[in-house]
């Protein structure tokens, strides 16, 4: 994703620009900087009086810089006045699919009421002479790039009456985060080679391992079988969820291991949930908390089905596969589903104790490809496969997922669904609380679902029983 930043001069492109770096992870390009570079090295005669010429002689290098960004699914945040009203004819129209551009202008109203404060605000990131600046010529530029946005059909941003750079960097990260998760057909693929020879083994799910690859990063890396557009989507999911607030890791390159694809993620001195209990088994009630506080969190705010879709898509995309299924027992498990699509929370996809990382300070979540709107039961049921239903799948050796014994496993699960539900035991939950009923048929959709996604990592006998389970409950 490119995001540019244009629009007239002391509009605070560059601030703006800086919050949405820390919102976002994507780097930033000043335009400006670019310009004293070439001023500076003598490889232009032109001079920071210039304006208009400067930017028919920048734009041309600017244009290749992003294309070269885009073609190796990089994102950036490109932030200047020296945007033409014509640059989308730099652009044919796949490129331009990855670019969002927003001008950002004043209202004359505003530039005459707010002039002094304009001056006051001229070097909050850099040192600009204030006697520069011509209130008739911001106004005239301003006017000017409000019609070149125009022109390049890109978003006006246009300030009336109250200057809130919170409001316009939350404007614009909702809007790129609407058209930013993974969608089958329209994926470009840039993998670097990556060797995991020496590092040192985190932790093990149902669809991949972690491991940490230096002090300030670790890796996602999932089995061989799994689609590579996995990992695509785990990466832009990642990066949508943490603009819009979700605590999660900002996520980095996608990477090839063999066969197998990976994402690299930035994360500073954590380890996983599993980790943590398994180092500190006197404070699992504390963790337990922890676990549940971090899932209610996700689980009260409403989702944006939009942006992320509906977290059964996990059994939709496999359906058709459960060929030992009747075309009645379909219809049930597609009404079963219909019903998980009424509620409209927030749910991670795969919450279980090696996807929660914490540190001294924070608490975030990783793996971030099932991140969708449904159910928060699905995130429960989760849970409890990887603590209770897991270790029948795999012919590999289960202690390696969590490094948590069963006994523990218990533990962790049974405190973990009395302080979800703010009760004093898990009996009391199960007693009080229905929904829990339906974790026994979301278990089964998983295991169903994981027999057909990775067939050669299940153990034969539990395929056949896994059909024999679904049979008989979807038939009946």
């Amino acid at each position: 994703m490119i995001i540019i930043i244009g629009g007239s001069s002391h509009v605070g492109k560059t601030y703006i620009s800086q919050q949405l770096m820390e919102r976002t992870g994507y780097p930033y390009i000043s335009l400006d900087h670019l310009k004293m570079g070439f001023i500076r090295t003598g490889m232009t005669e032109l001079t920071v009086e210039d304006d208009y010429e400067m930017t028919f002689f920048l734009w041309p290098y600017v244009a290749e810089i992003i294309k070269t960004a885009i073609e190796n699914n990089q994102n950036m945040i490109i932030e200047g006045c020296y945007v033409p009203a014509n640059w989308r004819d730099s652009f044919d129209e796949e490129y331009q699919k990855s670019i969002r551009a927003y001008f950002i202008v004043m209202t004359k109203d505003y530039i005459e009421r707010h002039y002094d404060d304009i001056v006051g605000y001229a070097d909050v990131i850099e040192n600009r002479p204030v006697e520069e600046l011509d209130k008739d010529r911001l106004i005239r530029c301003s006017l000017a790039k409000k019609e070149d946005a125009i022109a390049s059909d890109a978003k006006v941003i246009e300030i009336a009456d109250r200057y809130d750079v919170t409001s316009i960097v939350e404007y614009i990260c909702t809007d790129i985060a609407e058209k930013k998760c993974y969608k089958k057909g329209d994926m470009m693929y840039n993998e670097k080679e990556f060797s995991i020879d020496g590092l040192e083994a985190m932790g093990k799910g149902g669809t991949g391992e972690c491991y940490r690859v230096d002090e300030d990063k670790i890796l996602k890396l999932y089995y061989e079988g799994m689609p590579r557009e996995m990992a695509y989507r785990e990466k832009d999911c990642s990066r949508t969820a943490l603009i819009i607030g979700v605590p999660t890791p900002i996520s980095y390159d996608v990477v090839k291991v063999g066969e197998r694809r990976g994402v690299i993620y930035e994360i500073l001195n954590a380890k996983t949930m599993s980790q943590a209990i398994a180092q500190n088994p006197d404070k699992l009630r504390e963790y337990a908390r922890i676990y549940a506080d971090i899932a209610k969190s996700l689980h009260n705010v409403k989702g944006d089905v939009e942006r992320f879709g509906r977290s059964t898509y996990i059994f939709r995309d496999v359906i058709d596969q459960w060929d030992f299924l009747d075309d009645k027992a379909i219809l049930k498990v597609r009404e079963y589903l219909e019903y998980l699509d009424t509620f409209d929370r927030y749910v991670h996809g795969d919450f279980q104790p090696n996807n929660v990382m914490i540190d001294d300070k924070n608490v975030m979540l990783i793996d971030m490809g099932g991140f969708s709107v449904g159910n928060p039961i699905i995130d429960i049921a989760t849970s409890y496969f990887t603590f209770f239903a897991s270790p029948d799948v795999f012919e590999s050796d289960y202690s390696g997922f969590t490094g948590l014994n069963v006994e523990c496993h218990r533990a962790v699960w049974e405190n973990f669904i009395a302080q979800y539900y703010q009760v004093n035991s898990y009996e009391e939950a199960k007693e009080k609380y229905e929904e829990l009923k339906d974790i026994d048929d979301i278990v089964l959709l998983l295991q169903m679902r994981f027999i057909v996604i990775l067939p050669e990592a299940c153990q034969k006998q539990y395929i056949e029983a896994v059909k024999n389970k679904a049979i008989e409950r979807w038939s009946r």
